[in-house]
């Protein structure tokens, strides 16, 4: 791995465990954050199949090998956490908001940096 590459980590990685010890940021996503533009597939890359899916009304899906798992949605006021277990201490991906444009987003997933790119959703018709 290049150096380059190991210094993103690394500090994304610190921002990470900096925001995991703040208790009172650990509130759901939906209830904070304007989640249009979240709702739907979003790829994540690289991977082969693997996509997280956020729907309304607070529910967020890890998708692995056609099986899905609920995985729980927290922000605070850097990014955007995700944890396999509402009680967990730590997360298993940060995505940060200044690394997100409206398809694609920056973050660290399993201690790897990855994006996950919205899939875009083919429209049957024009009023949609």
């Amino acid at each position: 791995m290049s150096k380059i590459k190991k210094i993103i980590l690394s500090i994304l990685f610190l921002i990470l465990i900096l925001n995991c010890g703040k208790n009172d940021s650990k509130k759901p996503t939906f209830d904070l954050y304007d989640t249009r533009e979240l709702i739907g597939t979003w790829k994540i890359v690289p991977s082969y199949n693997d996509k997280i899916l956020f729907e309304k009304g607070d529910k967020t899906f890890l998708i692995r090998e056609n099986e899905r798992m609920q995985i729980y949605a927290l922000e605070d006021i850097r990014g955007l956490r995700l944890q396999y277990r509402l009680e967990d201490d730590s997360p298993f991906a940060y995505f940060l908001f200044t690394e997100k444009t409206k398809n694609i987003w920056g973050g660290i997933l399993e201690n790897k940096i990855v994006r996950i790119v919205k899939e875009e959703q083919i429209r049957e018709s024009i009023l949609e």
